[in-house]
């Protein structure tokens, strides 16, 4: 005996029903017959006959399952299984917590954030890494995300640290990638040469929206304006052969949202328009801040007003909308590394004390295990609803339960139910009409 699986989404689309599963990605489009054949068929396979189709409903696909089989179960257990195979240690390396620009909503405000890393402290890295590596052999892959504050204010010891790093990892045996998350204004020719002779595989610069709207919310000290020097250095990128993607993201909320089309529409005429990948991302309330979240409707809705005009002036969009479970904090193999040598384990958390779990300067075994992070039960009330989003959900973003609950956010979860039906419900309209 079979059943649908608890994780298909079914929107019908023009005259027919897409179904999608948020476990394994995979999607189908059928008609109203096909659906009743299937379910007739599933009644009782010993009196109807199985669809000529049915093979691609089961098996990896996993639109149905046997009848017996617990989903939760087995994706909890599948969850953990790849988290303990992990291959990737992905480095989010903070040379600074400053930052020239003073844009009202970033998370990090209220943070202290007035170091930068000393050579001292680069060296002690280098060394913690390289026990880390000595101990976990498993990990084949070392991903430095250069982040901060604005990393880009610290450029030697970015120089200096890529070099470090690059080394090192040649020697242990494993790949060396190079991401960097930045405000772009800094991105100049000198700081490309240097990014560009360490593996630089992605860049991620945020606009706000078209020129008027960004430089009134990304502006430096004294509202001096950051636009069109972005757009300046981001052609300079362009024109280059690394990296091959640049994501240019987008913060939404209820003050952007309706000049957002005028960014693509000027985003879709530039020279470079065939390296851009668009993201968006949501103004979120950061610990110990005032700011008000939007609606999540009204998010939503913004969001997929965002992507069907992307899509119309040619951008590729995303199959699917996701908010927490692959999560760096929550990677096996990742850590935070702030200015001063403090170890995280979630990037919005940086420049606060109390959520460091280590110093690099630490003589015990090198680890990035933090358990507050790992408390997995907080999925328990979404397996106990049956929510269909858990795969592409995962109890959400722990930063926005702290934000919410307090230190209790490490162990309940931060439900985004309606935002996700709503965004991925609109993805599947907007990508199979």
């Amino acid at each position: 005996m079979f059943k649908w699986s608890v994780f298909i989404l079914r929107v019908p689309v023009a005259g027919q029903i897409v179904l999608k599963s948020t476990l394994t990605g995979a999607v189908i489009k059928m008609n109203k017959g096909q659906l009743y054949e299937i379910e007739k068929w599933m009644e009782d396979p010993r009196v109807a006959s199985a669809p000529c189709y049915i093979d691609d409903l089961l098996g990896q696909n996993e639109f149905i399952v046997p009848f017996e089989r617990d989903e939760f179960i087995d994706w909890k257990t599948s969850f953990m299984n790849a988290r303990e195979d992990a291959r990737i240690f992905t480095l989010h390396f903070l040379p600074t917590l400053k930052c020239q620009f003073c844009c009202r909503y970033c998370f990090e405000n209220g943070a202290e954030r007035l170091s930068a890393m000393t050579n001292s402290t680069l060296d002690q890295s280098v060394v913690w890494l390289k026990r880390y590596f000595e101990i976990h052999n498993a990990v084949q892959i070392l991903r430095v995300v250069l982040f901060g504050g604005e990393p880009l204010l610290e450029p030697q010891i970015i120089k200096r640290a890529l070099s470090e790093f690059e080394v090192l990892s040649t020697v242990q045996k494993k790949q060396f990638a190079v991401r960097v998350t930045t405000n772009g204004e800094l991105l100049n020719e000198d700081m490309c040469k240097i990014l560009r002779g360490h593996h630089w595989e992605k860049l991620q610069v945020t606009l706000d929206g078209p020129k008027s709207v960004h430089d009134a919310r990304r502006f430096g000290k004294n509202h001096c304006q950051t636009f069109n020097t972005i757009i300046s250095n981001l052609e300079y990128v362009a024109a280059g052969d690394k990296p091959d993607v640049i994501d240019i993201r987008v913060t939404i909320d209820g003050e952007n949202a309706e000049t957002l089309p005028l960014l693509l529409e000027y985003l879709a005429h530039i020279d470079w328009r065939e390296k851009i990948r668009l993201s968006i991302g949501f103004t979120t309330p950061f610990i110990g801040g005032t700011l008000v979240k939007a609606n999540q409707n009204y998010i939503a809705e913004s969001a997929l007003d965002f992507w069907g005009k992307a899509k119309s002036y040619g951008f590729r969009i995303p199959d699917e909308y996701i908010v927490g479970p692959w999560c760096v904090a929550i990677a096996k193999h990742s850590a935070v590394l702030q200015p001063n040598g403090a170890l995280q384990k979630c990037f919005c958390t940086a420049g606060r004390d109390e959520y460091s779990f280590d110093v690099v300067s630490s003589s015990q075994n090198p680890s990035t295990r933090d358990s507050r992070f790992e408390q997995f039960e907080r999925t328990d009330m979404c397996v106990k609803e049956q929510c269909p989003y858990l795969p592409i959900c995962g109890g959400g973003c722990i930063h926005d339960a702290l934000v919410a609950y307090g230190q209790n956010g490490f162990r309940k979860r931060f439900c985004q139910k309606q935002q996700l039906k709503t965004i991925n419900k609109g993805l599947i309209h907007i990508n199979y009409e």
